[in-house]
């Protein structure tokens, strides 16, 4: 993009852009500025890039800061096409913290190498000039998944008393039924035991006449026998005779 825009007359690319008619800021400038800007509106985030080869107007502020900073650089310089990040706390907040590497294109050097302030004029393609830093503080979030948290646990709450409320009417029903099913079986129950005893006095009512037809037959012939217990006992009395020879 820098390259597209030396092309136009009148445009100029370079950091002191605000002193020149029609110059724009080159891509470090414009990221430290919209960084500024970022971290100025949202309360703990962080926007940085630095380098340990700052031009001389950002020595003061361009350079490592701390551990994290100087650990990114060494570990992006040997992994460039990484990201290098960490959980730490910051101002007694836990943050974020991620670096990526700023890689050096044909653009850049064309500017680097020959600008009579840089402090480094040997840059080739690919070298890692500097680092893109980023801080965001994890509270907010903490408390955005805490309240989504607290809401999914509300519904779940009431998906469970609508559950067990299901549950408890299917076990009343449940109750009820195998209640019905007892006094049936009671009933049933009752009518078997009923049904046993007019058994049981019908087995005997046989037994007597099979008793009295065994002891009858002894004596009396077959014919005769059924006659007597077709008929009811009494009635005209007839005379006998026994043949017991």
């Amino acid at each position: 993009m820098v390259s597209r825009a030396k092309t136009v007359d009148g445009i100029t690319v370079t950091h002191n852009y605000t002193t020149k008619k029609g110059a724009i800021p080159n891509p470090a400038t414009y990221v430290i500025e919209l960084g500024s800007r970022i971290s100025a509106n949202d309360t703990g985030a962080l926007i940085r890039l630095y380098s340990d080869y700052p031009f001389p107007n950002r020595q003061a502020e361009g350079g490592p800061k701390d551990d994290f900073e100087w650990d990114a650089l060494r570990f992006l310089r040997k992994y460039p096409t990484q990201s290098f990040f960490r959980q730490e706390q910051i101002q007694g907040r836990s943050s974020f913290r991620y670096a990526e590497a700023i890689i050096m294109e044909s653009s850049c050097i064309a500017c680097h190498n020959s600008h009579p302030d840089s402090p480094k004029m040997d840059w080739k393609v690919g070298d890692v000039r500097g680092v893109l830093k980023i801080i965001q503080p994890l509270d907010k979030f903490v408390g955005h998944t805490q309240m989504g948290l607290r809401s999914t646990f509300i519904t779940l709450g009431g998906l469970s008393v609508l559950a067990l409320s299901g549950l408890i009417l299917v076990i009343g029903r449940l109750r009820q039924i195998a209640k019905e099913l007892t006094r049936r079986v009671t009933e049933r129950t009752a009518e078997l035991a009923e049904a046993n005893q007019d058994l049981e006095k019908s087995n005997q009512i046989i037994s007597q006449i099979f008793g009295r037809y065994l002891i009858f037959g002894r004596y009396l012939s077959k014919e005769v026998v059924d006659n007597l217990l077709e008929k009811p006992w009494g009635g005209d009395k007839r005379p006998v005779t026994l043949d017991i020879s």
